[in-house]
């Protein structure tokens, strides 16, 4: 359905699923139904990129904004607080996470 438009990831326990339709959505890889309810509005946003980092759980998603000139990126924590975020270059679109678990 209309569900998976872009972006996927698993959380670092592999417990939860994080994908992008309109919105950020949150669910239990158990679970037999969709959520009904978004974790985060990501209106505006260019998202070209998202990703969760398997340490802390903190979900980043890229922000390709006009394609034109320096994206951002934004660091949420697993309630979609927003914790900070940073400019970068352009068409931001992939995460590395470095170090241990």
């Amino acid at each position: 359905g209309s569900y998976f438009r872009s972006r996927l990831a698993l959380d670092g326990e592999g417990a939860t699923l994080y994908f992008i339709s309109d919105a950020l959505w949150a669910m239990d890889v158990t679970s037999s139904t969709f959520p009904t309810s978004p974790l985060m509005n990501v209106e505006g946003f260019g998202v070209y990129g998202m990703d969760i980092c398997p340490a802390s759980g903190d979900i980043y998603i890229a922000d390709a904004k006009d394609y034109i000139s320096n994206g951002a990126v934004y660091r949420y924590s697993r309630a979609g607080e927003l914790l900070d975020e940073c400019e970068v270059g352009l068409v931001p679109s992939k995460f590395a996470f470095v170090g241990e678990k």
